[in-house]
Parts: C-alpha cells; structure tokens; sequence
C-alpha cells in the first residue's frame, strides 16, 4: 500500500495498469480520465470536510449509518493484500485488521492513524453508491464486438483513484 504516498498521478497509473481494462483504453485519454476521477475525488474531499469540520472518518461514517468492523484476519488474493472492504447492501466498512496492523508497524504509526485512512477510502466508495455515482462508469470502454453490437464496461481503476484522491485531500497529503 507504499503506493498511497505516490504523487496523484503516478498512483492513478499504478491503478490505472492494474485495471482489467487498462489496455482498452486509448493512451490519449489517459490524462483525461485520470483528471477527471481526481478531480471528483478531491471536490468531495473538500466537501466533506466542510460539512464535517474536525470529525473523524469513524464518527463521519457513522453519521451516514455505515457499519465499520474490523476483522483480525488479513485478506491476500494473488499478489493483492486488502485493508479494507465497503459492502453497499450491508452499509459496512470492512477492516482487515492484521492487514492495516501491519501497515501501521511499517510505517511507524498507530494503527487508529492508518484504519481512519481506510475508512475514508471506504467512506468514498459509500458516496460513489449514494451520492456521486461510479466513477468505474465515467469512461467505458468495448470489451468486445459480435454482429454489430459492442459490449462496453467502465475502468474500475476508476473509482479506486477517486478514493485515492478523497483520501490524499482529505488528510492533506496532496494539495
């Protein structure tokens, strides 16, 4: 999760490649898109933090009725560890908790400090369901063509580098 510290733009390529996707999508739109979710990431980020002023993610998320349990156990699919899960029929946030342990240790902080950034990235994905809409459907690309008719899904990287941006805005981490 290092990749959190990057700068907006080379996070979002990072999530961009790992998209299903990614190889659908036309290089000259990189940049637009990219743009585009930051963007939506950052203005609700600013947003939030004005209706919230000097809350936590915990008490925020909690305001909007979410759920937020916190699991000891990790979660590693392939190469991929999971901090955190937003479940919308649930209205829950999900904390692997030896996950984010782990990332506390490695980073020399708590870990109340590193489960508040997953919640708020979790939190993003609950604005996504009820407020926003998907940023995976802002850009769609064709996953396939028969006899005329084009199959379209949108980059799920999409929403990921929205939160990213929600995150990065919401604890300054970018400006």
């Amino acid at each position: 999760m290092d990749h959190l510290f990057l700068p907006m733009e080379e996070l979002a390529l990072f999530e961009l490649k790992r998209d299903r996707y990614f190889d659908k999508v036309p290089s000259k739109d990189l940049s637009s898109i990219i743009k585009s979710a930051a963007s939506i990431g950052k203005d609700w980020a600013i947003r939030i933090k004005k209706m919230y002023p000097d809350k936590s993610f915990h008490h925020i998320a909690r305001e909007h009725g979410l759920k937020i349990i916190e699991e000891d156990k990790e979660l590693i699919i392939g190469d991929v560890v999971f901090y955190s899960e937003f479940y919308s029929g649930k209205k829950e946030i999900l904390i692997y908790k030896k996950a984010v342990e782990a990332w506390a240790v490695a980073l020399n902080k708590t870990y109340e400090e590193c489960k508040e950034l997953f919640i708020a990235h979790e939190f993003f994905h609950y604005l996504e369901c009820e407020k926003i809409g998907l940023l995976s459907n802002i850009y769609k690309v064709t996953i396939f063509k028969i006899a005329g008719f084009n199959w379209k899904s949108g980059v799920k990287a999409l929403s990921e580098i929205g939160a990213h941006s929600f995150v990065k805005h919401s604890f300054k981490m970018e400006e």
